[in-house]
């Protein structure tokens, strides 16, 4: 497992070698999650993608739909359980398609 503190890290990270799978939170710093989305795609486009976020229902940035619209798997509104982040990785590396 590989972690990066933002968006700009975490992109550089995807340089060396393509993830099994990626968790981004949509709010970050710097380059924004869904930017990260996008260019995850581009550079991978099979590696599957769980979109964070605090914010789906409150109006403010992209929503859920929107999330999955630009490339994201999965989508999970914080505050969400372990076991809710457990069973959206373990789905998508169980599907073949991600």
């Amino acid at each position: 497992m590989r972690t990066a503190e933002d968006g700009t890290a975490g992109l550089a990270a995807v340089d060396d070698a393509a993830p099994g799978l990626l968790v981004t939170d949509l709010h970050m710093p710097g380059v924004s999650g869904a930017t990260v989305i996008a260019e995850m795609k581009r550079r991978h486009p099979d590696v599957p993608i769980i979109a964070i976020s605090g914010l789906f229902t409150s109006g403010l940035g992209l929503t859920a739909d929107g999330a999955r619209a630009i490339g994201a798997a999965r989508t999970l509104a914080k505050p969400f359980k372990r076991d809710e982040l457990l069973e959206a990785v373990v789905a998508l590396l169980a599907s073949p398609a991600g």
